[in-house]
């Protein structure tokens, strides 16, 4: 029974918890209700003492009697074992009586049982315990309603949480009201209704809101009472606004008086009047227009108008209205706040007058005699026609224009306007300024369209080389309200032509090239690095390189991106050529230079880059490791010989700018010497004229000629490494007087200021022979500078192509000693080399017999590790197909094909035990099994030296005498060899000082070296057959080197003899279209040209060639000359004025 008591135990408490909580919440719900009732009555009633009273009585009543019965009656009372039993019995069904019997029993057998066996009621009660085990003696209670009482226990208190957050003194007021009773009647002194409005008068229409408020929120209703004039009395409820103190109602639209009051309980208010009346209005108007006289519009009057008003800006309106009450006050209001006062005449006549300005609206307000104003007064609308702005239109020339700085430009117009035209502009910038001409001024405005032309000429301002000037036509009108409104043309630009300008954007253009080589270069030395890095991976690991395929993947993107660079700059490079075509600034040699560049970098895309890139490509999707690194060699062998083309090209870019700017500083200092010689020119015409405007030019030239000079000095003090060594060293350049020059400069300007005309023309003449001296220093330099090293290269280059032309030569004589020896050994009896044949045929045969077996064990050895296995399977595999390759040549006598068999898997075999390798290392029976790819390796060995063997008996036959030749021959190759790499050099060294030397050239002298030291070990070997296809491949490369060699030499000599003409002069010359001296670039036909828009044609007149006397300097010029030369020249210039007047007499 222990089980049962403590199950009862249990039970009991479990229901007692439940029956003190189930109590606390309904007394707390209780409570809640009670507290919220109590704030219902307070806002719902006045207050007052008697309810006051009850309400508390009633309310602790309620609140004792569910203490009592819910708490304090359930905690006194007992519950009996019997009862819990029964209580867990209804609960668990399935017991069946079996707990209140066991209960009751056990009492019977504490007392001993009387006709009941003892033993069955201990197997009833240790059943019964077994199945109260099994209960969950929890459920015993159930929770319905203390889930009930605590949804209604929140719910109280939600409903108390939101009525605080809507009135926080609310709860407040109503305790204190409850709790004490006796203030409520207080409040019945405070509920008197104030009422608004009392008596008045409203307008008719209009709404009447009738307002009851207190000082407490106690009605819970107020009543109107309200009569209208000759009906009954009506009562109706107001309508709370403010917590009910305060009341309304409103009428909304008032037509009849009326009387009213408000009542509310016992309180009644007293009677108001309210009256209504009629506000003013006005109608009836006439409008008279008095138009702007500019427009010639003649004056109107609209009668019984709408009160529309349109018309022009600037027109007066006199506006006339009639009201139908008198008025006392009135005027005009527009919606922009403009305010406009109306005369008052006869009570009811309005007048006044408005201006249209702009498009708006208007009302008009009148106040009548009791102080009403009209109500919602018609909008009128005030439409203003704006005077339309006029148009001008450029008909000619319509465009942009390249203009010379004295040319005449013709400018066709047409212009219109609504009412007529005032005037026409020219408006142009120049220099920063805005400068107005009047091309006509019309004195009445008559003309509506207008159409004329106007010339503009150039000569008449001081427009310089390469300005642009933006330009329109302006046009006004006539308007005298608002002032003339203009219009302007589209705006077009005169660019004064500059070849000076275009070409020192093609430099700049050259120098942007020079950059993106360098930096092309720079990032193929990165490339090449990341190449490096991967090809000693391999080297340090071949079996397991720490190289992922990502990095793979980035060298190959590396490579990419550096031919999409490069292609990007050849495209750049051949859009500068066809500019530099038509530049004038530009020569043939310079061109010429910058076009093979573009050639080379072409060719060099084509081969080394793209081979590159193939290598990588390799290299990433090869699966096997020796191809991988295989092709990462071949991949920084070629990034290797990229780097180096593209050193190169720089260089010879570098070189070329460095010319460029050369020759721009010569052009500078011949520009100064014209520049000079025409303020030379224009002093003396001052000393004449004393004209104060060429004056002013004059102080403008000298200061644009100490511009020049200063700039001519920072080129060749700051720009030194800009330039080329030559020019700067040359002896001559040390006699510059750059610094007198200026200090000249300086004495002509203040000569001027002061009014001594005569000293500044002998100052600009010491000037013009300083500038000229400087001019012949820079021309000789740049032509001296410019010969030597075109002359070097020119003597160097045919000193090579002689060596070439003779390594072509001996290299013929040694093929043609070879094909002798090899002609004479063909002849051999055939029946001694075939018994040698079937004899070497036959021991082949047995050593390639134990081959299939010798690869079988050697795969069984690899098939011990998996993944050794799968790393050699395609080694493996390709040998199989090498020795089916084997077995067929010694069938058929096929050597050939069984000597590059036998090769190709000795080959498989390397790479194999390279890939095994790994695996196997510290493991002895691993290391036992590879020793299987030795004995294959010695059978394939056993096979090369048969073939060897049989290979040498040819030179067994030689006899004494074509031995001595096969030596010679060895030894006249291996001289070949020697001098193909000395040329090989020294053309390298030449490649670096011009880009005419292709890379193609010492990569074939390159080729022919190699394939002479094959040669050449054939021959030393006697074997004559097999040196012939060495010896042929060398010739080949040496013929091709001198094709190119021949073809650079050429291109060398036409920019020596034609390097300083114009590139328009020589794009025009016949023969050098598209198709002549450069197939890889095609000459544009230059639209600088003067024959632009014709052809170049040829005479088939006789005509007389001129003898060397027709070209004889004429005796007065030579005399001249000498006249000249007697007069004294500084002694540091005199040689070199000697040879300037000796280049002149010839």
């Amino acid at each position: 029974m222990k089980v049962i008591h403590a199950t009862l135990s249990q039970a009991r408490d479990h229901l007692k918890t439940h029956v003190f909580l189930k109590g606390l919440l309904q007394l707390l719900a209780l409570s809640l209700a009670i507290l919220l009732l109590g704030i219902l009555l307070y806002v719902s009633i006045p207050p007052s003492f008697y309810l006051n009273l009850i309400f508390d009585v009633a309310a602790v009543s309620a609140f004792l009697w569910v203490l009592i019965r819910s708490l304090l009656v359930p905690a006194w009372k007992r519950l009996s074992d019997d009862l819990m039993a029964l209580a867990i019995e209804r609960k668990f069904p399935d017991l069946k009586d079996n707990l209140i019997n066991s209960v009751q029993l056990s009492r019977e057998l504490k007392k001993g049982p009387q006709g009941i066996s003892a033993e069955l009621i201990r197997k009833l009660i240790a059943s019964t315990e077994e199945q109260v085990r099994r209960l969950n003696i929890r459920e015993i209670v159930d929770r319905v309603d203390l889930r009930r009482y605590l949804r209604y226990t929140l719910a109280g208190i939600a409903l108390l949480l939101i009525v605080t957050l809507w009135r926080p003194d609310l709860l407040k007021d109503t305790l204190k009201n409850f709790l004490h009773p006796a203030e409520g009647a207080l409040l019945s002194q405070k509920l008197n209704l104030q009422i608004e409005p009392k008596n008045v008068t409203l307008l008719r229409g209009k709404p009447l809101k009738i307002t009851a408020s207190s000082e407490l929120d106690v009605w819970k209703e107020v009543k109107l009472n309200y009569q209208f004039e000759k009906e009954p009395w009506k009562q109706i409820k107001m309508d709370p606004v403010e917590a009910k103190k305060v009341f309304q109602h409103e009428i909304k639209a008032l037509q009849h008086p009326l009387q009213y009051n408000v009542s509310a309980g016992n309180f009644t208010s007293e009677t108001y009047q309210v009256q209504v009346t009629d506000p003013p209005e006005v109608g009836d108007i006439t409008l008279i227009y008095q138009y702007p006289q500019y427009t010639r519009i003649e004056p109107k009057t609209v009668e019984n108008s709408d009160g529309t008003i349109e018309g022009i800006k600037g027109t007066y309106v006199h506006m006339i209205l009639k009201a139908d009450k008198k008025i006392v006050k009135a005027r005009i209001v527009t919606d922009d706040g403009m305010d406009i006062p109306l005369q008052i005449t006869e009570d009811v006549k309005l007048e006044g007058d408005l201006m249209i300005t702009k498009t708006q609206t208007y009302h008009v307000e009148v106040v009548d005699s009791e102080g009403f104003q009209n109500q919602d007064p018609i909008e009128y609308q005030i439409t203003a026609h704006p005077d339309e702005y006029p148009s001008i239109e450029i008909l000619k020339p319509g465009q942009n224009l390249t203009v010379g700085s004295r040319d005449d430009v013709e400018l066709g117009f047409s212009t219109k306007d609504d009412f007529g035209i005032g005037a026409i502009y020219l408006v142009f910038q120049a220099q920063g300024e805005e400068n107005r001409v009047l091309i006509k001024k019309f004195s009445q405005a008559e003309n509506r369209q207008y159409m004329d032309k106007f010339t503009w000429h150039l000569s008449n301002y001081t427009f310089q080389p390469g300005q642009v000037v933006n330009y329109h036509l302006e046009v006004e009108d006539s308007d005298t309200i608002s002032g003339p409104k203009k219009a302007s043309s589209a705006t077009y630009s005169l660019e004064i032509y500059s070849e000076e300008k275009r070409h020192q954007d093609l430099v700049k253009s050259q120098e942007d090239i020079h950059q993106k080589l360098l930096d092309l270069l720079a990032d193929q030395v990165e490339a090449q690095a990341m190449t490096e890095e991967m090809r000693s991976a391999f080297q340090e690991n071949p079996g397991q390189p720490n190289v992922a395929p990502q990095d793979l993947q980035k060298a190959l993107q590396a490579q990419e991106v550096i031919s999409e660079k490069s292609q990007n700059i050849t495209k750049d490079l051949k859009d500068i050529l066809n500019q530099m075509a038509k530049d004038p600034m530009s020569n043939l040699g310079n061109f010429m230079e910058l076009n093979q560049i573009g050639q080379n970098l072409e060719n060099l895309q084509n081969t080394k880059m793209a081979e590159a890139r193939e290598s990588l490509k390799t290299a990433k999707e090869s699966p096997i490791h020796p191809e991988k690194s295989d092709a990462l060699d071949q991949a920084s062998q070629k990034q290797e010989e990229i780097v180096s083309e593209l050193e190169k090209l720089s260089a010879f870019s570098d070189n070329l700018l460095k010319r460029e700017r050369m020759q721009d500083v010569v052009k500078a200092g011949e520009k100064m010497v014209k520049a000079q010689d025409q303020l030379l020119k224009d002093l003396e015409k001052l000393a004449q004229t004393k004209d104060q405007q060429l004056l002013n030019r004059l102080m403008q030239q000298l200061q644009d000629l100490a511009q020049a000079l200063n700039s001519m000095m920072n080129q060749l003090s700051q720009m030194a490494n800009q330039l080329p060594d030559e020019f700067l060293n040359n002896p001559n350049m040390k006699n510059l007087e750059l610094g007198n020059m200026a200090e000249a400069l300086e004495k002509i300007k203040e000569h001027l200021q002061n009014g001594d005309i005569e000293k500044a023309i002998e100052e600009a003449r010491n000037l013009l022979n300083m500038l000229s001296q400087m001019n012949m220093i820079f021309q000789n330099a740049a032509n001296q500078g410019m010969a030597n090293m075109r002359q070097g290269m020119q003597s160097k280059s045919m000193e090579m192509a002689n060596k070439l032309n003779e390594l072509v030569e001996n290299q013929k004589r040694v093929i043609e000693g070879t094909e002798k020896i090899d002609k004479a050994l063909k002849e051999m009896s055939q029946q001694e080399m075939g018994k040698l044949l079937k004899e070497a045929l036959e021991k082949m045969k047995k050593i390639a017999s134990k081959i299939p077996g010798q690869v079988s064990k050697a795969e069984e050895g690899m098939q011990a590790v998996p993944d050794m296995y799968y790393s050699t399977a395609n080694q493996f595999q390709d040998m199989e197909e090498q020795l089916s390759k084997i077995l067929n040549g010694l069938s058929q006598a096929r050597l050939g094909d069984v000597k590059d068999a036998v090769e190709e898997s000795l080959r498989d075999l390397e790479a194999a035990e390279m890939l095994a390798r790994p695996f196997a290392r510290g493991i002895p029976e691993l290391e036992n099994r590879l020793g299987e790819l030795d004995n294959l390796e010695k059978l394939y060995q056993a096979l090369n030296t048969e073939l060897d063997k049989l290979g040498s008996a040819e030179s067994q036959a030689l006899n004494p005498s074509q031995e001595a030749q096969m030596k010679g021959l060895s030894g006249k190759q291996g001289q070949l060899q020697q001098e193909t790499g000395e040329l090989k050099e020294k053309l390298a060294g030449l490649a670096k000082m011009t880009p005419f030397i292709s890379p193609e050239i010492v990569d074939n002298l390159d080729g022919a070296q190699n394939q002479m030291g094959a040669a050449q070990e054939k021959l030393g070997n006697k074997e004559a057959g097999k040196a012939l296809l060495p010896e042929r491949e060398a010739l080949y490369h040496l013929e091709q080197a001198q094709q190119g060699l021949q073809q650079g030499m050429q291109q060398m000599a036409a920019m020596q003899q034609m390097g300083g003409m114009a590139m328009p002069q020589f794009a025009m010359r016949p023969g050098m279209q598209p198709g002549g001296m450069f197939p890889n670039f095609q000459f544009p036909n230059p639209n600088t040209s003067p024959n632009s828009g014709g052809i170049m044609g040829s005479s088939i007149e006789d005509i007389e060639i001129p003898s060397g006397a027709d070209f004889q300097v004429p005796k007065e010029f030579r005399e001249e000359l000498l006249k000249a030369m007697k007069e004294g020249v500084p002694q540091p210039y005199e040689d070199l004025v000697k040879d300037y007047y000796k280049q002149l007499s010839q």
